[in-house]
């Protein structure tokens, strides 16, 4: 899931929408697809997204934009869901995954999340992995 489970994602305004749209990386993993679930019907015009990832929390520096999706206005009923297949990409942990909002509609929300695959990788394999002592 992306954000704060419960809190949907407002398209009514571009940008991202910092902790209500951030997932931290917390192990190795390939990111698959997108999926939104609407929470208010969007209208007057498509809302348009981009899922990114950030090697460092909070900055923009290195994003990768991973894929984009389009939420039209017709057909956005409340609960239905929208989802895209993405070139499967390696995040790790230390990262974070970002929803940007680049075309707003009038109004609409929702719940946004990534299907993810879990990768074996060895903690010193990942630079931003450390044991506690």
């Amino acid at each position: 899931m992306i954000g704060v489970p419960g809190t949907p994602i407002s398209f009514a305004s571009t940008g991202i929408k910092g902790a209500s749209t951030c997932l931290p990386i917390m192990r190795p993993v390939n990111i698959s697809a997108l999926a939104i679930t609407i929470t208010t019907a969007i209208t007057v015009t498509d809302a348009i997204m981009t899922l990114k990832y950030r090697p460092t929390p909070g900055s923009a520096s290195g994003e990768v934009s991973l894929g984009t999706m389009t939420l039209p206005v017709t057909g956005s009923a409340i609960g239905k869901q929208y989802y895209k297949k993405l070139t499967s990409y390696k995040a790790l942990p230390g990262g974070e995954i970002v929803l940007d909002v680049t075309q707003a509609a009038t109004a609409g929300a929702g719940i946004g999340g990534v299907l993810t695959e879990e990768v074996t990788e060895p903690p010193g394999n990942v630079p931003l992995m450390v044991a506690s002592a």
